[in-house]
């Protein structure tokens, strides 16, 4: 070596930056020198001249020739001899041999092992150290003219490169700058011939897959085992090399010369990622060399060189993403940034490509762009790493542009078939994003522990982030949008599939001690399904030790309580969002017929602007159609139906056991009634598990209800009566919501006849036991609510179990289930008749009364003249009277007629349980009423416009009552109560009641004539019971001190010691438990029969005459 102080400028800064890549000036021979035994006459290797193009376009890939001379031509693969076959004998076997096995043919080598290492060392690298090879070629390979002469200096002037070289080889060819001046025509020759454009790390990518190409070269060209096995270690050096090298020229672009008008760098990270997985004309691939690249090996190949592996690809990965996603969101907004676009589908080709690698896909959750640590709900779909994609979806809040696209004309003929076809397009694109979202998210998760805790903890982040989704009244920028959350439950179920085997024998792996083992989901605010706070908060602070199971969080807890806990903020709310659009359609179409029918407007000055309202309307109707159509698209997925029903029926069936005593369901279906204390586990879950599983199914029921009929119902069915029944759910809105789906499921819909639920309702074993009395309990429950308009939800939630019940009572089953539990529990039974009768006098009466205003409000406005002569104010009060009217008419009046049919359906049936003493009085006096209010002075006063637009057909409802009076009539002790009614019951009721059946065809003469009987017997019992009372001489004793009646069944309430009639005290404890007389508590069984007082009362009446009855009269109807 010269003397340092002799050491030229170049040399000088050679060693730099060798001693920056931490290597030191090779000046030994090559490493494999030729052995004595090689041969000297190995062929020269074939040179193929090829445009100027790039660096490697010089020499062809090392191969045997036949020629030893540079030849421009392909050399040609020397073809061995064929083998002579065998001779075959003459005399045939009785069954032909196998063919024998063909003998691979080792190839043999055409050139010496040195020679050859040389020429593939010169081919990796694009060089050569000679001159002549470079001149024949007419300079398209690199000479290193510098590095020859370095190498003649040091006594290796044989021309030939070889693995030790390459630290020295690729540090002389990455400092030719192709800009720069000299003298020198050799120089000048190469340095023309060397692309201007190309970046060190364009050269050192194409370095790097030409070396990947000849790894195994030695091996293949039939070179001794121990000169394959040094290539091969000379081969994995050289890749260190060159790594060593790419690896600092991204970190410090201006080591080496380099084009100045290209990015530098990280940046190019981006292009080439871009680049290598579909080119396009937005998206070229800026280099030759970068063409088929491996880029995640690549990557993973620099993680492994460097000591600081992950840092570095993590300083490499983060800004190349960061610029893909800049990308994304900055390019053509029709190209990128909705479903329609393409933009995204190579985004995420990109990510998924690095994820495919185990060791890179671990990296992706510690990038500092995974997720900014303080990005609030709305900023984690902007400010993560797969959050801009995750978002994608087809609901129009955020992608309105889809919609609008595909089905915007909804006025079209054929729009259904436009719709289905877009629907279809639609969903197949988004099952592809979601495929791939799932495939890069569950790459993640494989490549082990810690970016698996990265990935979950991602979900719960999203889930705490977007609490305020699951309120009522939402700020929409405060939270996350409707496609994220969507497609972040849609990773969730798939991740769950595993676990849903038929048999569900993963129930045990769901961790019922989740919320108290894990902080991922805070549940403290949340409304237990049977817990005070207190109770909770006591419950969740106990010492870890006291756990019934101290088995730590597993991944199947984690997606289980994850996956409830996104579909509470995220399906149900988006949910809500399409329901909102679907009632905004309906004001708009309201609002489109008012205008259209007000001719107030037409042939005036104003008709331009009602003309233009009428197409706005229009326009604004069929837009946000389109959105429901967008938001059906995923919502209404096949798919994505399944696997939402998959994971709620697993979640339904872990529920059922999880109370079941024995916890063996659903190897053998549970035994009810269930202990009355519910599993502390079971108390203390959040209720929005049970109450978003009944949301989804209602809504399911609404507008896809064949998806049950593939469904598993028993186990659905066992579900719904497992929580209906008993009082392990207290909160009675959740409870309704599985009313309303039994309801929605009896209903016949199309195929349906009897509802999707309806056969498997008649028959289910725990239906046939639990269903008729779960259904008696839950109508009296609803009575008081908790809510503020407790008094108004009752009628819709009892609604809903009138009509499973009416469904029910098709079935002789379910029949004799009612007429037992009216037995076996009769308290409550006659609570139950109670409250019903109740309801059914409150509503008709709310009807009667709406109608009557209506009637009234038509008559003043048909009067011209006297409508007029009112002032504006009041006809406004007057107007506003009758839309108040209108909106109350129709429910109240279709409720009271569902509930007087359903009594005259049960009474046909199963008449013993309403002639109760408790309630066959009170059943009489409600029937009489509401005769009165139909049939009375009153009627006139009902005579509406339009009854089919209230619902209200007084012939109807006529024939209901009717027909209950007949089929109680028969009964003697249904006969003394409507003697017994003295507040309605009239004769001249049943007179005009028969009247009107006979004059209107209602009935036929021999049904009006059972009416006739029954009024008939009803004087003849009001006569004797008038003549056995009647007289000032009725002791006192023997009337009851609260109605002042003569009592039949006396008995002594035991603290107040009064005397009072049973049916009495029966009648007050049904709303009061507690003595009239003295406020302390009281039950029915505590009073005490007074036997010697009724037997005083019984020998009274004994005594008194009968009156005689007169006949009852009707016009055109025989009397009795």
């Amino acid at each position: 070596m010269a003397d340092p102080s002799d050491i030229d400028e170049a040399t000088r800064i050679r060693l730099k930056r060798l001693e920056r890549l931490g290597a030191s000036p090779a000046t030994s021979s090559p490493a494999n020198t030729p052995s004595s035994g090689t041969s000297t006459t190995t062929p020269t290797p074939t040179v193929r001249p090829t445009s100027a193009s790039s660096t490697d376009r010089s020499i062809s890939t090392p191969t045997a020739t036949s020629k030893a001379a540079p030849d421009p031509t392909p050399a040609a693969r020397p073809v061995p001899p064929a083998t002579k076959p065998a001779p075959v004998a003459k005399t045939r076997p009785p069954h032909p041999p196998a063919p024998a096995p063909r003998q691979a043919v080792k190839p043999v080598p055409t050139k010496s092992f040195e020679q050859w290492q040389s020429d593939t060392v010169e081919w990796i690298f694009g060089i050569t150290l000679d001159r002549d090879r470079a001149e024949a070629v007419d300079w398209t390979i690199c000479w290193l003219k510098e590095l020859s002469e370095e190498l003649s200096s040091e006594g290796q002037s044989h021309g030939r490169s070889n693995p030790s070289l390459a630290d020295r080889i690729l540090i002389a060819r990455l400092s030719l700058d192709p800009n720069s001046m000299t003298d020198d025509v050799d120089e000048l020759q190469v340095l023309a011939n060397i692309p201007e454009k190309e970046t060190i790390f364009e050269y050192l990518v194409g370095c790097w897959k030409r070396l990947g190409q000849v790894k195994l070269g030695a091996e293949r060209q039939g070179y001794k085992p121990e000169e394959s096995s040094g290539w091969t270690k000379a081969a994995s050096e050289v890749n260190d090399s060159i790594l060593g090298y790419m690896g600092e020229s991204l970190k410090d672009p201006g080591m080496f010369p380099q084009p100045s008008d290209k990015p530098l760098g990280v940046i190019e990270f981006l292009p080439a990622f871009l680049s290598t997985l579909s080119p396009s004309p937005t998206h070229p691939i800026p280099s030759k060399h970068l063409e088929n690249l491996q880029f995640p090996q690549l990557l993973l190949e620099l993680s492994i060189k460097f000591a600081d592996g992950n840092e570095f690809v993590t300083s490499l990965l983060s800004p190349a993403l960061s610029f893909l996603l800049q990308a994304y969101w900055n390019g053509k907004k029709e190209d990128n940034q909705d479903l329609d676009g393409e933009g995204w589908r190579r985004c995420l080709a990109c990510v998924k490509k690095i994820a495919e690698v185990k060791e890179l896909a671990a990296l992706l959750p510690t990038l500092p762009i995974w997720l900014l640590e303080t990005a609030s709900a709305p900023q984690i779909e902007f400010m993560s790493l797969l959050g801009p994609l995750t978002r994608l979806s087809v609901f129009p809040r955020e992608f309105p542009d889809v919609a609008k696209t595909h089905f915007f004309k909804l006025e079209n003929d054929k729009q259904s078939e436009i719709n289905e076809s877009a629907q279809n397009t639609l969903r197949a694109t988004l099952f592809s994003l979601q495929d791939t979202l799932f495939s890069i998210y569950n790459n993640i998760i494989r490549s082990g522990p810690a970016a698996r805790e990265k990935v979950v903890e991602f979900f719960a982040n999203a889930v705490r982030q977007n609490e305020k989704r699951s309120g009522m009244r939402v700020n929409r920028t405060t939270v996350s949008s409707d496609g994220f959350m969507t497609n972040l439950q849609v990773l969730l179920l798939r991740f769950f599939e595993p676990v849903m085997d038929v048999a569900y024998s993963k129930l045990d792996k769901v961790d019922p001690d989740y919320y108290r083992k894990s902080s991922r989901i805070n549940i403290s605010e949340e409304t237990k399904i049977r817990a005070t706070k207190a109770e909770a908060d006591e419950y969740f602070a106990a010492d870890p030790s006291t756990y019934s199971s101290t088995t730590p969080v597993n991944f199947i807890s984690d997606v289980f309580f994850l996956a409830c806990g996104i579909q509470h903020v995220g399906l149900g709310k988006t949910i809500n969002s399409r329901g909102d659009l679907e009632k905004k359609v309906g004001e708009l179409e309201k609002e489109l017929k008012r205008v259209e029918t007000d001719s107030t407007w037409r042939g005036t000055p104003a008709e331009a602007q009602g003309e233009a309202m009428i197409k706005k309307l229009k326009t604004d109707i069929a837009t946000t159609r389109s959105f429901v159509t967008a938001y059906d698209v995923q919502l209404l997925d096949k798919d994505f139906v399944s696997r939402v029903m998959m994971f709620q029926s697993f979640v339904m069936t872990w529920f059922v056991r999880l109370v079941d005593p024995t916890h063996i369901y659903p190897k053998e279906m549970i035994t009810l009634p269930l202990p009355d204390e519910a599993p502390m586990a079971f108390r203390m879950l959040p209720e929005f598990i049970l109450e978003d599983m009944a949301d989804y199914h209602v809504f399911l029921m609404s507008h896809q209800p064949q998806v049950f009929d593939s469904t598993d119902q028993t186990k659905l069915i066992t579900f719904i009566i497992t929580f209906l029944s008993g009082k392990y759910v207290k909160n009675p809105f959740v409870k309704a919501k599985l009313v309303e789906f039994l309801a929605m499921g009896c209903q016949a819909w199309g195929y349906y006849r009897e509802g999707v639920l309806g056969p498997a309702l008649m028959y289910h074993p725990l239906a046939v036991e639990q269903l008729v009395p779960s259904l008696i309990q839950y109508y009296i429950d609803m009575e008081a609510t908790g809510g503020h308009q407790q008094f108004y939800d009752k009628f819709s939630m009892r609604r809903n179990c009138i009509s499973v019940l009416r469904y029910l009572f098709k079935n002789p089953i379910h029949r004799d289930s009612f007429l037992k539990d009216s037995i076996a529990n009769e308290d409550r039974f006659v609570i139950f008749a109670n409250m019903h009768m109740n309801d059914c006098t409150f509503l008709l009466e709310e009807s009667l009364t709406n109608l009557a205003e209506i009637s009234a409000i038509e008559t003043e406005m048909a009067d011209t003249a006297t409508w007029n002569s009112l002032s504006d104010t009041e006809r406004q009060d007057k107007e506003v009277k009758l839309k108040s009217a209108e909106n109350q008419a129709g429910w109240s009046t279709d409720g009271g007629k569902r509930n007087i049919n359903v009594l005259q359906e049960w009474t046909g049936t199963v008449r013993e349980p309403f002639l109760k003493p408790e309630i066959v009085d009170r059943l009489a006096a409600m029937l009489c009423f509401n005769l009165a209010n139909l049939v009375g002075s009153k009627m006139q006063d009902l005579k509406v416009k339009d009854r089919k637009k209230y619902r209200f057909d007084p012939k109807a409802l006529l024939g209901d009552l009717t027909d209950i009076f007949r089929n109680l009539g028969v009964e003697q002790r249904f006969v003394e109560a409507v003697a017994r009614e003295g507040r309605s019951y009239r004769k001249e009721l049943f007179e005009r009641l028969a009247g009107i059946l006979q004059n209107r065809a209602i009935k036929t003469p021999g049904e009006i004539q059972q009416i006739v009987l029954l009024c008939q017997k009803v004087e003849e019992t009001k006569a004797k019971i008038e003549a056995e009372e009647e007289g000032d001489d009725l002791p006192d004793e023997f009337l009851d001190p609260l109605m002042y009646t003569l009592m039949r069944d006396p008995v002594i309430l035991p603290s107040s010691k009064t005397t009072i009639d049973r049916s009495t005290i029966k009648a007050h404890l049904l709303s009061d438990p507690t003595d009239p007389f003295n406020r302390v508590p009281l039950k029915l069984e505590d009073c005490i029969p007074n036997t010697e007082l009724k037997e005083k009362i019984e020998a009274y009446l004994q005594q008194r005459r009968v009156r005689a009855v007169e006949p009852i009269s009707v016009d055109g109807v025989p009397s009795a």
